[in-house]
């Protein structure tokens, strides 16, 4: 049961590992087209607009490279957890000590 939630937790992560990756392209993809437009552009509103738009992008990249960053997969087995859970359950002095 335990190493199913694990499975299905690691997928989940993958999952979200995956999309935020794909995000991440299409806002590089936004950014170059803007900064296209940007090198193009002789009008200095237009630049502006442009300007903040890049901003506004790359601030989204960064918050989902730091999401990712943060939900890090593990490599260790299930087995290792489960080891350090049951380890605790068994002492039921210290379990005592938190609930009272």
């Amino acid at each position: 049961m335990v190493h199913d939630a694990w499975h299905v937790r690691h997928k989940a992560v993958e999952d979200q590992h995956e999309a935020a990756r794909i995000e991440i392209k299409a806002l590089e993809k936004k950014i170059a087209r803007v900064v296209d437009r940007l090198i193009s552009s002789d009008s200095a509103v237009v630049i502006a607009v442009c300007e903040r738009e890049i901003e506004k992008l790359e601030r989204k990249k960064i918050v989902l490279e730091e999401q990712t960053a943060s939900t890090k997969l593990q490599k260790q087995a299930p087995a290792e957890f489960i080891e350090l859970v049951l380890e605790f359950l068994a002492n039921r002095c210290i379990i005592w000590r938190i609930s009272g």
